[in-house]
């Protein structure tokens, strides 16, 4: 695999953990501005709390998950991301069979969250050949 290649990868990976960290992020500490892009209500504390704590929360922690991998070398802490993520697609799946079809379901949730999942899939693939090869050339010397 081309140098380039990787470091590409890492970048890519570093970003996604940036993009949902973020969102979490938002959906934490600003869940007003994210809200009514998101069709979400609160009426409550009790509201703002699940708003702030299971999405903003998840969100965050993920998100964290992505960078700590990347920047620790912990490629296997890609693992759990790809799986929340597939979890998040597989509840929009869910909701366009329950809820009615809905165009932004499909592209502002089961696009972006399978990419995400696919691609991180394929960077773990690709950076850890490159963790093997280097505990190879240490072996070697």
């Amino acid at each position: 695999m081309y140098p380039s290649m990787k470091i590409v990868f890492k970048i890519v990976v570093s970003l996604i953990g940036l993009f949902i960290f973020a969102n979490g992020f938002l959906f934490m500490f600003s869940p007003e501005s994210v809200m009514g892009h998101s069709q979400i209500s609160a009426n409550n504390a009790f509201g703002f709390s699940t708003i702030r704590g299971i999405i903003g929360g998840s969100m965050v922690a993920t998100g964290l998950l992505s960078l700590w991998a990347i920047f620790k070398s912990k490629l296997e802490l890609l693992h759990p991301v790809v799986i929340i993520l597939l979890g998040w697609t597989l509840g929009r799946l869910l909701s366009l069979f329950m809820d009615g079809f809905d165009i932004n379901v499909i592209l502002g949730g089961i696009a972006i969250s399978l990419f995400m999942a696919v691609v991180l899939s394929f960077a773990h693939k690709v950076l850890s050949k490159e963790i093997v090869e280097q505990a190879h050339v240490i072996s070697q010397q």
